[in-house]
């Protein structure tokens, strides 16, 4: 029997296909960020429930951590990731509530958030001679948007 699939041309329609964000992962070989220059450490000084707290020591940016990776060092979770969905004013919001309980001193290292765009690329990490996108290719609502005279 035949198949409709064919492996080679899906492998190179895949590097042809267009996309405003990038398809770079922030650090691997085609972003080239070092990812320690991005990486600090802190300690928990509040807690709301298990994927939300707060680090009173914090100062970074509304979002600066808001796609990041974060990593207990200390604590019940030690050892264990989880993807920052979003951060405020030194407060945390995980993607999914960690396994155990977080305390209060509990230690994590953090990874600023990376949200794919030409302009975080740009403006945060000075790094869009590496951006895997193409960020100035109309979208599909300017391509089916009526044509005025």
């Amino acid at each position: 029997q035949g198949s409709m699939s064919c492996p080679k041309y899906n492998h190179f329609m895949r590097h042809w296909l267009y996309s405003s964000s990038c398809r770079a992962d922030l650090g691997d070989a085609r972003c080239g960020i070092l990812l320690t220059v991005w990486t600090v450490f802190g300690t928990v000084s509040a807690v709301t429930d298990n994927g939300t707290f707060s680090d009173g020591a914090r100062t970074e940016a509304e979002a600066w951590f808001s796609g990041g990776l974060l990593k207990w060092t200390h604590g019940a979770n030690a050892g264990r990731k989880m993807e920052i969905r979003s951060f405020s004013a030194g407060a945390f919001g995980l993607f999914l509530p960690m396994a155990d309980s977080i305390r209060v001193g509990d230690r994590y290292e953090v990874i600023a958030g990376c949200d794919k765009t030409f302009e975080t690329c740009r403006d945060k990490f000075a790094n869009q001679v590496n951006f895997r996108g193409e960020p100035n290719v109309p979208g599909n609502d300017y391509l089916t948007s009526p044509v005025s005279a």
